[in-house]
């Protein structure tokens, strides 16, 4: 499994949940993107690893970014860190189906967490035999 991570070099929330998760999980691959161009490119490189696709917009702009290329997402579990707590953030932040959404307000060790369940949850689905959501 690798992580495809989305967040801008100056944000320091993102960048500390970054290296939560490269602590908590220090056997995977970790892909940063730091634009949203580069976040498509990677989205659409083919790989037979499982992706699970980890995203921090550092406001409403980047989560146009996003939103605009929510079709690339099809197969690829979400974990969705919003900005702020905002009915048009948060709507539109669900129309990316995430599997987890938390807020930027919420620590670090609970996106750490969440991710882990994901993860945990993932795996699951693997050892039982039924097919992943990319398969």
């Amino acid at each position: 499994m690798s992580f495809l991570f989305f967040v801008t070099p100056s944000d320091k929330t993102g960048k500390a949940i970054m290296q939560a998760i490269k602590t908590r999980f220090p056997d995977e691959n970790v892909d940063c993107c730091a634009t949203a161009n580069s976040l498509a490119l990677k989205l659409s490189e083919q790989h037979n690893d499982e992706k699970v696709a980890i995203l921090v917009p550092a406001d409403e702009e980047e989560l146009i970014d996003i939103y605009s290329m929510q079709d690339l997402f099809n197969g690829v579990p979400v974990m969705l860190v919003l900005p702020k707590r905002d009915k048009f953030v948060e709507a539109m932040g669900h129309r990316l189906k995430p599997r987890f959404t938390i807020y930027k307000d919420n620590s670090v060790v609970k996106a750490s967490s969440k991710l882990h369940d994901m993860v945990e949850s993932l795996q699951k689905l693997r050892v039982r035999g039924m097919p992943t959501i990319q398969e």
